[in-house]
């Protein structure tokens, strides 16, 4: 948000708003979301709706920063082309906070473990993301990602990557009580 531009407060409220980007993938099965092959059309639409779904999960309100969530988790699948989703939304017609977040996201994404990949290095997914310029992103944002590359180095140099140390447990009941975990105790 800075190295585009946007204000202190703005800054500030983007920082807190930005995480529940995702929120929508709660109403999305676990099992969808942590395959490993394609998904299926029907599956694909689950997943294709969860900037919806977060959307109504964080509702409509008048606080500033619960608005900014709202417009993020609708918004940063949108792709600048309008080739995006949910609702196909091109250039000036996605709202900023959705543009700086579709390229946080895709970075966040590609530089750690999903369920599905290993992740790609710093330098691999900076250059998806210039790629990206002009059909997948807002160029003018991508600019201002590569002009803050040098911190967002930093801090992904000092955040571990948590879901590669626990991508195979699995904590349903079924396992847990296979395991012998019941969350009873001893008598």
């Amino acid at each position: 948000s800075q190295a585009a531009g946007a204000r202190a407060a703005a800054c500030d409220l983007m920082l807190m708003a930005a995480p529940l980007h995702d929120i929508g993938k709660l109403a999305v099965p676990a099992e969808i979301l942590r395959r490993a092959g394609p998904l299926s059309a029907p599956d694909w639409d689950r997943v294709r709706r969860h900037p919806e779904y977060g959307a109504a999960i964080i509702g409509e309100h008048n606080q500033a920063l619960l608005q900014l969530a709202r417009t993020v988790a609708l918004t940063h699948h949108e792709h600048w082309d309008g080739t995006g989703y949910p609702k196909g939304l091109k250039e000036e017609q996605i709202p900023w906070p959705g543009r700086i977040v579709a390229i946080a996201d895709a970075f966040e994404a590609m530089t750690t473990t999903q369920f599905h990949r290993e992740p790609l290095s710093i330098e691999q997914a900076a250059a998806e993301i210039l790629r990206g310029s002009g059909t997948r992103y807002d160029p003018a944002m991508v600019k201002a990602f590569s002009k803050a590359l040098p911190a967002m180095r930093k801090v992904r140099a000092a955040l571990p990557d948590k879901l590669g140390d626990i991508i195979n447990l699995d904590f349903s009941s079924d396992e847990r009580d296979k395991a012998g975990v019941t969350g009873k105790s001893a008598p």
